[in-house]
């Protein structure tokens, strides 16, 4: 289960990081590649749909159904101009089943006061996907070609399938014909609305980062690979940092305090407009810091607000967050080929500054519940 989320969340950061390697060889112009991107992320508007689906029919089968739906994105986009919309679909559409079908299945099997720990371990595959991923996706560019990135991670995904569906135990509740319908507090609501500000003003960066290693420094494909290990090992420290710390600070407040991280990260990226090398990429990995710690917080959180109806309503996060991503990178795609990167950072780290006064002001910690944690976390 860890693997292949390591293996799909390499392909989301590697769309953005290699961007402009990406359009040459696509021949596809970085505005519009961007828009696509922007499409594939508004397939998140159908995570309610999955999350509904997968308290019907069981977790573990969404889970392989995205993961198979990802690999076939990836084969497609192997394909260049032709295919290239249709693979993004399709591997967004993937992503978001495996994604919400896995978190309701820990949000089923680990009991709330240790789900910080179980998800901060889980999530520990973004830093991953920087620290491996992101640097093996560099070099199999500069070495072979853009289709072999997409390729080798459609390759590795087949066997990782076959594992999962002979590996992972059923979750307890599998699934029944019947799924109650959410029902959410005003608190609820403002934290699914600071869980989706938090990924807006993030993927404001995200789409921006690559383009202006490669601007600001001169890097090529794989020395901005390389870069960003500096970018996981902060994740990193901030995934294993909340899967020890976030069950005892409560998850509401390690969401404020990463998102007050992200904050500052961001307004020194807008205040220092060409910064030393050094100074760049430590405000860069503070940004992303912030941003993982606050995340990696809100997922259980989330998953609490009614565990009655848990993937619908991740379904619903999910969908809020992707929806917000893609606004944010079609606002970014064209304002990186106007105003450029320091507006677009002010922009995300004024959006940083709202998710944190909102989640201080109107986020409430939802109480424990019993949870039969089988997963033993």
């Amino acid at each position: 289960m860890i693997a292949l989320r390591l293996v799909l969340n390499t392909g989301s950061r590697m769309m953005f990081t290699f961007l402009p390697e990406f359009s040459r060889g696509t021949g596809i112009d970085v505005d519009r590649l961007g828009q696509l991107l922007s499409v594939r992320d508004l397939s998140g508007l159908a995570a309610p749909l999955v999350g509904r689906t997968s308290d019907r029919v069981g977790t573990r089968r969404v889970m392989m159904t995205g993961a198979m739906l990802g690999a076939i994105g990836m084969v497609l986009f192997t394909l260049g101009s032709a295919g290239v919309a249709i693979g993004l679909v399709c591997y967004g559409l993937g992503r978001i089943g495996y994604h919400v079908g896995m978190n309701a299945w820990v949000g089923h099997e680990v009991a709330y006061e240790r789900r910080g720990r179980a998800t901060g371990q889980v999530e520990m595959t973004w830093a991953g996907a920087a620290l491996v991923g992101l640097p093996m996706m560099g070099l199999l560019i500069d070495r072979l070609g853009w289709r072999a990135a997409p390729a080798v991670l459609a390759i590795v995904t087949l066997p990782l399938v076959v594992l999962l569906a002979d590996r992972l135990p059923k979750p307890t509740s599998a699934g029944t014909g019947a799924a109650a319908r959410p029902s959410l507090s005003p608190s609820a609501w403002a934290a699914l609305a600071t869980f989706g500000l938090l990924n807006g003003a993030a993927q404001l960066l995200v789409f921006g980062h690559g383009i202006w290693l490669e601007a600001t420094y001169d890097f090529d494909p794989s020395q901005v690979g390389f870069a960003i290990v500096a970018v996981g090992v902060a994740e990193l420290a901030a995934s294993y940092t909340s899967s020890r710390l976030t069950d005892r600070l409560g998850k509401r407040n390690s969401v404020v305090a990463g998102a007050a991280v992200l904050t500052i990260g961001l307004a020194g990226l807008a205040v220092l407009d060409q910064p030393p090398l050094t100074i760049g990429l430590a405000l860069l990995v503070l940004s992303f810091l912030g941003f993982e710690f606050a995340v990696v917080s809100a997922i259980p959180l989330v998953a609490e607000l009614d565990p009655e109806a848990r993937a619908e309503i991740i379904g619903r996060s999910v969908g809020l967050s992707i929806v917000a991503r893609a606004g944010a990178s079609l606002f970014a795609s064209v304002v990186i080929l106007g105003p450029g990167f320091r507006f677009l950072i002010v922009v995300a780290a004024g959006l940083a500054a709202v998710t944190t006064v909102l989640a201080i002001a109107a986020v409430r910690e939802p109480g424990p519940r019993p949870s039969l944690d089988r997963a033993g976390c």
